[in-house]
């Protein structure tokens, strides 16, 4: 952590930031969250939660290196890959999005827990190279 901040008041800011978001008050959570990151550039929730504000406002290319820095705090977690797969599609970044999709697979494995997940993310893998390959038809 950048600064020696009592634990508890950061939970306080990040429920604040959370309840922003969840009442579609995105730039003002985008703002928290940044400020979290800064704070403690540890945490997984600042990075996945500044991320999705970014995504949500269509900032994507702000929200890769969040999904990026997500990813690599809670490496196991296959939900900041798939984040970054629909970034890079919206950027227009096919071949990302499919490593990004294929990343997700692997991450999600037999998990039940993410099963949803992964069948979306093999949609999308599947979309992408349907349209990958009309396009060099």
């Amino acid at each position: 952590m950048l600064a020696d901040l009592d634990e508890s008041d950061l939970a306080c800011v990040r429920a604040y930031a959370l309840a922003r978001f969840k009442e579609g008050e995105i730039a003002a959570a985008q703002r928290i969250y940044f400020m979290l990151a800064t704070l403690d550039q540890w945490s997984f929730d600042d990075w996945f939660g500044l991320g999705l504000c970014y995504q949500r406002l269509g900032q994507h290319d702000d929200a890769l290196p969040c999904f990026a820095k997500a990813g690599v705090i809670r490496a196991a977690d296959p939900r900041p890959s798939y984040l970054a797969g629909m970034s890079y599609e919206s950027v227009g970044n096919a071949s990302y999005a499919t490593k990004a999709y294929l990343a997700t697979l692997r991450l999600c494995g037999e998990n039940a827990q993410h099963r949803k997940l992964a069948h979306s993310a093999r949609a999308r893998c599947d979309a992408l190279s349907t349209s990958q390959s009309k396009g060099n038809s």
